[in-house]
């Protein structure tokens, strides 16, 4: 079974889109839950 690290998985997505106000609301809901990522 293969398990993805959501934050990999989210910059994979935004790598071709432009980051908008989804993309921020998200990073800082992981923020709140404890995620820990590099930029």
């Amino acid at each position: 079974m293969l398990i993805l690290n959501p934050l990999e998985v989210i910059k994979e997505i935004y790598k071709e889109k432009p980051k908008d106000k989804s993309y921020n609301a998200l990073i800082s809901r992981m923020n709140e839950v404890g995620a820990t990522f590099e930029e």
